[in-house]
């Protein structure tokens, strides 16, 4: 493994947002931790937020969790938005930490 272990948000928007104000600043300033990548629901938007915060960019968060450069991902979506899809996300045989209501 790597020094630092290469983290990936799904759900972190550009412009605002939970994960913007606070998943990505505490990754960026935390000792070990390196924000790889960024994914949101698409193209247009992963592209922005890839560019605001410095990382690649994709426009699904199943493409982010299959990626095997990713240690950790990260689900900083709504939370109506995140639940239904977990059980397909966490057969991909990657652990998922949802965040709490």
């Amino acid at each position: 493994m790597a020094d630092e272990l290469r983290v990936g948000i799904i759900g972190a928007n550009a412009h605002s947002g939970w994960a913007r104000e606070s998943h990505v600043p505490a990754v960026q300033a935390l000792a070990g931790l390196s924000l790889a990548a960024i994914a949101t629901n698409s193209r247009d938007t992963a592209d922005e937020a890839a560019k605001a915060f410095g990382t690649k960019g994709y426009a699904s968060g199943l493409d982010l969790i299959a990626d095997p450069a990713i240690d950790i991902v990260t689900v900083a979506t709504r939370v109506w938005v995140s639940v239904k899809p977990l059980p397909t996300k966490s057969r991909m045989a990657r652990e998922l930490a949802p965040p709490a209501p």
